[in-house]
């Protein structure tokens, strides 16, 4: 497969390999390596794909290699001894031929030819984007194990590998290789394309789409999964070996596995082979390194974006994945965004996957939940929690309190139709460091099994009156898109008052919850009260989240999470760049998310009937329980 060293002329150390060769082209708009012909690629879109084949895709730098030692050793049933080559060349590179120029690739067989004559089951690696893949791939069923890795540390990881890949662009600076990447101007495109191309595809039952993240966090259960998804039933012995086999410890030091020899004359910078390890760290952005690289964001798992100091790439990467809908175009007035589960009516943006995994998701002991039902004082109180968690150092959050205590159920996007671009919000939890804070609204038949069942994560609720709540959920439907729209009030309140409006009836909500006000790690309060003594509040939140706070700290919170302060606060409310979602007019007034934070309001929206007929129904479910049931007219 390898061209002898000989048949170079001019040997690779004299080649001006920094200043002299360009080494890439272009292709549909996608840079290539010159390594990568042009008559190779038409013949790959052509090759003749195998229902047994198993195909291993990633964009590079995203754990391609340890997959192809995963997937080597699962085929031997963790017997090393029988794999005669290294895993490169035992899940051969389609698109890319050994040697050591491309100038040489006439003399060099095309790595297709080779892999169209091999027996079956064949093992195939790509890195190409969808639109250069051979058709059969998707037409046929081969199996298709898809690896996805921050795109942040794929960039880091990227522009080493460009240092010393002399198929690649020389980088000597970072700070040129991040203006590249972020542009799509690197070998092999656009991450986001490639990466949401296979995450559209990902329930497809030939495609076992993986995340390095996950795989880092319990390589034994991703060996399990690619055992299985390749059709193979290992002890747990052979399993653990496998695991001690394609770890980063061992492949670090098994040089003769992990890449082909210096006589293959890859175009690697031959001082790389000096130091066996043909990868460099293997870390993901939870252990925190590419921070030195000068990131503009920090993110916990793959597009869970936290802004920071210069939040460009967080508007980069919304619109690379929401820039084709058109939120002004759209025919908002009507399109239903709105489905039923449970006799209960839900939004579109909650989809019945995310409701399902949601059911299952695991609570961790030191969480912090807010649970209300919607417009019961929920921002106001990730506030409070977000300033509590930093002893009421603002400065200390870098992202808006809505981030801060994420929203498990709802993912911010700018239309359900759009929400298969990006993971789920459970899924991104799930990575989260601990300890976290999480919200939701979701009724109690929805919720977690665990968080009813756990008896150590701490759980705020907050209640407000059925009156307030119903006007001020009113007014949110007027320019939240996620939601039905009203124009006028007499129909949201029929509709209101028979608990067809989304996440179902209020009474239903609060007296669950207001009956489980005593257990310990339920704090229940109520918004009137919070009015009344914020400072009160405060300390109760800050005392039940385990914060000894000085009263000065407590103060400065009381002033912050203060309606006046947060109605002039950049935290308050999503961000700009997401506007898809809410009407951007209003954006033109910074405190729109909140209105008016105030006990009473009802009186300037109910009619005397209404009110009347409301007092009924309030003292039909409430009375008795102890709950606003002695006055439903704050």
């Amino acid at each position: 497969m390898a061209t002898d060293k000989d048949s170079f002329s001019g040997s690779a150390d004299k080649q001006d390999w920094a200043n002299h060769d360009c080494v890439t082209w272009i292709d549909n708009g996608v840079l290539l390596s010159k390594w990568v012909r042009e008559d190779n690629l038409n013949a790959i879109r052509d090759f003749e794909v195998r229902n047994d084949d198993i195909w291993l895709v990633t964009y590079p730098k995203s754990g391609t290699t340890w997959m192809q030692a995963i997937m080597s050793l699962v085929a031997v049933e963790g017997d090393e001894e029988k794999i005669k080559t290294t895993y490169v060349e035992n899940v051969p590179f389609i698109e890319f031929s050994f040697a050591p120029h491309y100038s040489l690739l006439d003399s060099t067989p095309a790595l297709h030819r080779i892999i169209d004559q091999a027996p079956s089951p064949r093992m195939i690696k790509t890195h190409l984007q969808d639109i250069h893949q051979p058709r059969q791939l998707l037409e046929k069923k081969p199996k298709i194990i898809y690896v996805a890795r921050n795109p942040k540390d794929v960039a880091v990881s990227y522009f080493h590998f460009h240092t010393y890949s002399r198929s690649l662009p020389k980088y000597t600076d970072w700070n040129l290789f991040y203006e590249d990447y972020k542009e799509d101007n690197v070998c092999y495109g656009s991450w986001f394309q490639h990466n949401l191309f296979w995450w559209k595809r990902r329930h497809l039952p030939n495609v076992l789409f993986l995340r390095y993240e996950d795989m880092k966090k319990d390589p034994k259960v991703a060996t399990v999964k690619v055992a299985e998804f390749m059709g193979y039933k290992l002890s747990d012995d052979v399993i653990d070996k496998i695991v001690e086999k394609s770890s980063f410890k061992s492949m670090k030091t098994c040089s003769h596995r992990v890449h082909p020899p210096p006589e293959k004359l890859l175009p690697i910078d031959m001082h790389v082979y000096k130091d066996t390890s043909f990868f460099r760290k293997g870390r993901s952005l939870i252990s925190g390194h590419s921070q030195r690289h000068g990131s503009c964001i920090i993110v916990t798992s793959m597009s869970s974006v936290k802004l920071c100091e210069q939040p460009t790439w967080h508007l980069d990467l919304f619109s690379k994945l929401f820039g084709d809908f058109s939120a002004k175009d759209h025919d908002w007035e009507n399109d239903c965004v709105t489905w039923e589960r449970d006799g209960m009516l839900l939004s579109k943006w909650m989809t019945e996957d995310s409701l399902i995994a949601i059911k299952d998701f695991e609570v961790r002991d030191d969480d912090v939940w807010v649970v209300t039902y919607p417009k019961s004082g929920t921002t106001w109180m990730q506030a409070i929690m977000s300033l509590v968690a930093v002893g009421g150092d603002e400065e200390k959050i870098k992202t808006t309190y809505m981030q801060n205590v994420p929203f498990i159920e709802m993912p911010m996007v700018p239309h359900y139709s759009l929400l298969d671009r990006m993971p789920s919000q459970e899924k991104l939890l799930d990575q989260a460091p601990s300890p976290r804070m999480i919200k939701t609204h979701l009724q109690d038949i929805h919720l977690p099994r665990q968080l009813l069942e756990k008896t150590k994560p701490k759980i705020i609720y907050v209640a407000r009156n059925p009156k307030d709540v119903a006007v001020s959920f009113f007014h949110f439907h007027t320019y939240n898109r996620s939601l039905p729209k009203y124009t006028d009030w007499n129909l949201f309140y029929e509709d209101y008052k028979k608990d067809n409006v989304i996440y179902g009836s209020w009474f239903q909500h609060n007296l669950f919850w207001w009956k489980r006000r005593h257990h310990s790690n339920v704090l229940f309060l109520k918004y009137e009260d919070m009015k009344i003594d914020p400072k009160s509040a405060i300390i109760q939140v800050a005392d039940f989240m385990g914060y000894k706070l000085s009263d000065e700290a407590i103060n400065k919170i009381v002033d912050k999470s203060s309606f006046k302060t947060m109605k002039s606060s950049d935290k308050i409310g999503p961000p700009a760049d997401k506007s898809g979602l809410f009407d951007p007019k209003y954006y033109k007034d910074p405190s729109f998310f909140i209105r008016k934070g105030v006990t009473g309001d009802w009186k300037n929206h109910f009619t005397v009937a209404q009110n009347e007929e409301f007092d009924k129904i309030c003292k039909g479910k409430l009375d008795g329980t102890g709950l606003y049931d002695d006055d439903y007219s704050y």
